[in-house]
């Protein structure tokens, strides 16, 4: 897992950092104890992309975190 998210801080291709996001949405519905390992990857892409899409996936993924988030129960 650590590995994937150090190709994605790397990564540009909107494609690519898509499916990244998607990839990470279908394992946390396996294992929610995984986000905090995501949560700065997607604060990252939020703050630096400019693609439309990608930040309307960003925030329906975000959503998901904020649900697996104790602090806000």
């Amino acid at each position: 897992m650590d590995k994937i998210i150090q190709l994605l801080k790397k990564e540009t291709n909107v494609a690519v950092l898509a499916c990244g996001i998607s990839l990470f949405s279908q394992v946390m519905k396996a294992t929610p104890s995984i986000y905090p390992l995501i949560i700065p990857i997607v604060y990252d892409l939020l703050t630096k992309q400019k693609s439309n899409w990608l930040l309307i996936k960003l925030i329906r993924f975000s959503n998901k975190l904020i649900e697996k988030e104790p602090r806000f129960k």
